[in-house]
């Protein structure tokens, strides 16, 4: 009885968190979501933070794309800090500063971490909006523009904006194709939370907040972006989703880095949440709902994983006669040759989409899994290794 009890509450942790809660909050959205007042003719200055290191391969394009964004320029500048970098970036950034008359740099010498440098920078601005970016994103002429427009409604403290992944081709990089596909799922459930509250799904290389409702980030292996959208959420402002302000990255990760990224993303965003137990509450209402079901059963899902396929593996051995352990050995072992022949065939460079996805998915679950246990054993790092950068965008 223990075991069958087990078994559904762990099933049902992983449907609900990556198959229940998005239907429901797309369906409560469409019932009982509302909007808020945006004005397009609006033009609040912004300031542009920008941390980077090590980042000559990119660097050049993405403040070329800064340089051409259709915005009033004396309503925007730039802040670059670099962390101590090693190679050519403070070169490029000295030539930049040549031709762009509003950008400001600081080639900081010591490498300290992007958190440090992220606060020095906004200690610096002065403008009625924080816009934050990474280097290896390529912003569209727009994007201030489609960001600006939502500010016109004094309940909104941030704006979270969409990413737009291309890939130069399969061999290159495996889970492109993965991620395009998550990435759409979760864009949808971006907007169908802003619709209800507050999105609390950020891309770190593209949002914008009110530089009143800015707090100093700690300096600690933290999710920059969710703490800030937090302190955002936490102060009574909503966070919403821009899906038309974009930015493009060339996708050039492997497996083996996206697998870091994702494990690094799990440690980090719950050192993060721990900052904010009223918004854990349920007494907070909807950010509540959000945060336990978007974030925190995600990251706990690859241990309901575990216990199903531990109980299974343990009645079986035992000879346990119940009804449910050959059926639920046979969906495991399934499962399992579909991980198998997903990992071959992006190995052999063939991939296909169902099955790639599938070993995406669960390649993500291990990562999550090992993020959650780097936390609890205190094993993040405050630095890590850059992914691979890809420096050319497609048309």
């Amino acid at each position: 009885m223990i075991d069958i009890i087990t078994i559904i509450a762990c099933a049902g942790l992983i449907a609900y968190a990556y198959v229940l809660y998005p239907l429901i909050m797309r369906f409560w959205s469409a019932k009982k979501g509302y909007s808020w007042k945006t004005d397009d003719h609006i033009r609040p200055s912004f300031s542009i933070i920008l941390a980077v290191y090590n980042e000559e391969s990119v660097l050049r394009q993405c403040l070329q794309a800064i340089a051409s964004i259709a915005y009033p320029t004396h309503a925007v500048e730039i802040l670059v800090g670099s962390d101590g970098s090693s190679d050519r970036t403070d070169d490029i950034l000295r030539e930049f500063s040549n031709t762009l008359p509003n950008l400001a740099i600081y080639p900081f010498r010591n490498r300290r971490g992007k958190i440090p440098v992220v606060n020095d920078l906004v200690s610096r601005a002065r403008s009625e909006l924080l816009f934050f970016t990474d280097a290896d994103v390529t912003l569209d002429p727009l994007c201030l523009e489609r960001h600006a427009r939502h500010y016109a409604d004094a309940s909104l403290g941030g704006v979270a904006g969409n990413l737009l992944l291309f890939g130069e081709d399969e061999i290159r990089s495996e889970p492109l194709g993965s991620e395009q596909y998550y990435m759409s799922v979760e864009n949808r459930l971006r907007m169908d939370e802003a619709e209800l509250h507050s999105t609390v799904g950020i891309f770190g290389g593209h949002y914008s907040i009110r530089r009143g409702l800015w707090q100093e980030l700690p300096n600690e292996p933290i999710c920059d972006e969710l703490y800030i959208a937090l302190n955002i959420i936490q102060a009574g402002k909503r966070m919403v989703f821009e899906g038309t302000a974009t930015a493009k990255e060339r996708f050039g990760r492997s497996m083996t880095d996206e697998f870091q990224r994702k494990a690094r993303f799990a440690a980090r965003g719950v050192a993060t949440l721990l900052h904010f137990p009223r918004l854990l509450s349920p007494r907070s209402g909807w950010p509540s709902l959000m945060l336990w079901s978007h974030k925190l059963l995600r990251w706990l899902a690859p241990f309901a994983f575990a216990v199903l396929i531990g109980i299974s593996l343990f009645a079986a051995l035992r000879g346990n006669p119940a009804i449910w352990v050959q059926p639920l050995v046979f969906i495991e072992a399934i499962g399992l040759a579909l991980v198998v022949v997903g990992l071959l065939l992006n190995v052999s460079h063939r991939p296909l989409p169902i099955l790639s996805h599938v070993y995406w998915f669960a390649l993500m679950n291990v990562a999550f899994g090992l993020g959650v246990l780097r936390f609890i054993f205190r094993r993040e790092k405050p630095f890590w290794s850059q992914s691979a950068r890809v420096s050319t965008l497609s048309p």
